[in-house]
């Protein structure tokens, strides 16, 4: 454990003597994000091989699937606050920034409170009828807790462009996460699979009270008019993304509806890792940078942009999907068996998915118009996935849920760039 935290010291280090001879440019921006949030992601990523080889498919599988519903439950939970925050503080004035931090610290501590309420007292009309466990039902309201506090403290930082800050406090928190993880399974030897988010919940602790610490706000300025407007524009992205998110998580429900237990794990295996990929490659890096500096721009700049960036978004999304998945599969061992086109198909769904995030989060950046023109869009696809998956999943499998996983992904692609050009 010493060498560990040692080794770890040495690369911080080394890390920030990088950053240094790096101009304030937007590829050295998404570059210094890449590597500490690379890192970041490279040690959450053997927590989850070493919790899915000392688990095995079946808790594995338990993992993944809280991890599926706390997205589901992330988004009504934020309002899009910090998605608000990615909009207007770029574009406030110094002095406007603290105030519109304060309405929406203000904005986001009241939602989360109503909304673990709501949960707790839905889970006998969602959750029960889905067959999702009470135990992974509450775990799963940790991690949506957990991930908003998270978020919040990040977009606080985002809004005001100090992304190397953002990288270096994501690879202190995803060190302690690893030791903490290391002490679940291999000290304690706990075998249950909500040790793994309660240890997920303490490693950001440091981050949130670094943030906080940082911006020193006061809620003497807090203002009514900015929350309405965070309110106002925040909902719209929030209902936006909380589509896509069903559509990106709904498969391992429905997978755990019909098909409970090693099925959901050996999927999670393929699907579950590509969506950290996802994750690495835009959300958490090339988003971190990308949002706010269109924030600024004119459509015409943000469309050569997008023409710019999507070619190379897929191919690299396409690529790195499939060799880290195949790559990870070989690591878990035998009980997760290597399907070569279980790895070809989500490596493609994944990318595609990669090429819509980068269409649509360039559309909600427009404003509320450009929110509801990609809500509409979103909504439009939904009822299809669902019914799409429900189908091929109870038909066909696992493997009917990857084929439904693809074809929704290209139906999102092909009616973003429709509502683009309207």
């Amino acid at each position: 454990m010493h060498s560990f935290v040692r080794s770890m010291t040495q690369i911080y280090a080394n890390l920030d003597r990088w950053r240094l001879q790096l101009q304030g440019t937007f590829a050295a921006k998404v570059s210094v994000v890449f590597v500490y949030s690379g890192l970041s992601y490279a040690l959450i990523a053997l927590c989850l091989v070493l919790a899915a080889r000392t688990w095995g498919p079946a808790e594995y599988g338990n993992v993944t699937l809280t991890a599926s519903i706390g997205a589901l439950l992330y988004f009504p939970m934020s309002l899009g606050v910090q998605n608000a925050m990615y909009r207007f503080l770029p574009l406030a004035e110094a002095s406007e920034r603290p105030r519109w931090m304060v309405a929406a610290l203000v904005g986001q501590s009241a939602s989360l409170i109503l909304f673990v309420v709501l949960y707790l007292l839905m889970y006998p009309f969602i959750a029960a009828p889905l067959r999702i466990s009470s135990h992974i039902w509450h775990t799963a309201i940790v991690f949506t807790v957990t991930s908003n506090i998270m978020a919040f403290a990040e977009a606080l930082l985002r809004g005001t462009n100090r992304f190397t800050l953002i990288g270096q406090l994501r690879l202190v928190s995803a060190v302690i996460f690893t030791i903490l993880v290391l002490l679940v399974l291999y000290g304690f030897r706990f075998d249950n699979f909500a040790w793994y988010y309660y240890a997920y919940a303490a490693a950001h602790i440091p981050f949130v009270a670094v943030v906080l610490w940082l911006v020193q706000l006061s809620l003497r300025q807090f203002e009514w008019s900015m929350l309405k407007a965070i309110y106002v524009y925040g909902v719209f992205v929030m209902l936006n993304t909380l589509g896509t998110t069903v559509i990106l998580n709904s498969d391992i429900i429905i997978l755990n509806y019909f098909y409970p237990g090693e099925s959901v794990g050996i999927y999670a295996a393929y699907q579950g890792f590509a969506k950290q990929i996802f994750f690495v490659l835009f959300h958490e890096i090339f988003a971190v940078v990308f949002l706010p500096t269109i924030a600024t721009m004119d459509a015409e700049h943000v469309r050569t942009l997008l023409q710019k960036y999507s070619l190379m978004t897929f191919a690299g999304g396409i690529t790195m999907t499939a060799l880290l998945t195949t790559g990870m599969l070989l690591i878990l061992g035998r009980e997760y068996p290597l399907n070569g086109w279980y790895v070809l198909i989500v490596a493609c769904a994944t990318a595609l998915f990669l090429v819509f995030q980068l269409y649509n989060s360039s559309l909600f950046m427009q404003g509320n118009e450009g929110a509801q023109r990609s809500l509409r869009a979103v909504i439009t696809i939904l009822p299809f996935a669902l019914l799409g998956q429900g189908i091929l999943t109870y038909a066909l499998g696992v493997f009917g849920t990857f084929i439904a996983l693809l074809i929704t992904n290209g139906l999102l692609i092909l009616r973003i760039r429709w509502a683009i050009r309207a």
